[in-house]
């Protein structure tokens, strides 16, 4: 029986390159506005890269399933660590940093590509974080998808991360858009 390995980053590429082929059609677009996109595109395509991995055909019967449903929950796996210089503190300490990182260019996005408003955005970051976390555990159940799973934390550290970085982005669109109404554009 053949065996296919196929990356799922490719599969959010093509998707992307047809998404900007048909943006690039508008007509309205900014060079700066269409330089967005196809950033945003690429962003995508690493974040599926990053959460996916590789999609194997015929399926795995082996794969495991991870489901964390407790959430802060490696708040209380911290606690257990004695020696916080250990190379399992540190690598639990930086999956939960990457999670909460992982949305940062998400919620810029959001606020300065897309102009979505607090609580759509608040609710498109925890949505998408939901599907991928969904997207894991369904493709690891079929065992298209290695060693992935559901994990409540990572939809509150995604989440988390998103919206901080929308709101820092939305603070200062505001303010920049305060001085360019009173003429001072800081030149």
């Amino acid at each position: 029986m053949i065996s296919i390995a196929l990356p799922a980053a490719v599969i959010a590429a093509v998707i992307g390159l047809i998404a900007i082929a048909r943006d690039n059609k508008k007509k309205k677009r900014s060079t700066a506005k269409r330089l967005m996109v196809v950033l945003f595109w690429i962003y995508v395509t690493a974040v599926v890269h990053v959460t996916l991995g590789t999609l194997s055909y015929p399926p795995n019967p082996d794969a495991p399933l991870r489901i964390q449903l407790e959430p802060l929950y490696f708040l209380d796996e911290w606690a257990t660590y004695r020696n916080h210089q250990s190379v399992s503190f540190f690598q639990n300490a930086s999956l939960t940093f990457y999670n909460f990182i992982m949305f940062m260019p998400y919620g810029f996005f959001l606020a300065a590509l897309f102009k979505k408003r607090f609580f759509k955005s608040l609710l498109i970051l925890f949505f998408t974080s939901l599907l991928i976390e969904t997207t894991q555990l369904v493709l690891s159940y079929l065992g298209i998808a290695w060693m992935r799973g559901f994990n409540v934390d990572d939809l509150i550290m995604n989440t988390a991360g998103g919206i901080l970085v929308y709101l820092f982005v939305r603070i200062i669109l505001i303010i920049q858009g305060k001085n360019r109404r009173s003429g001072k554009t800081g030149k």
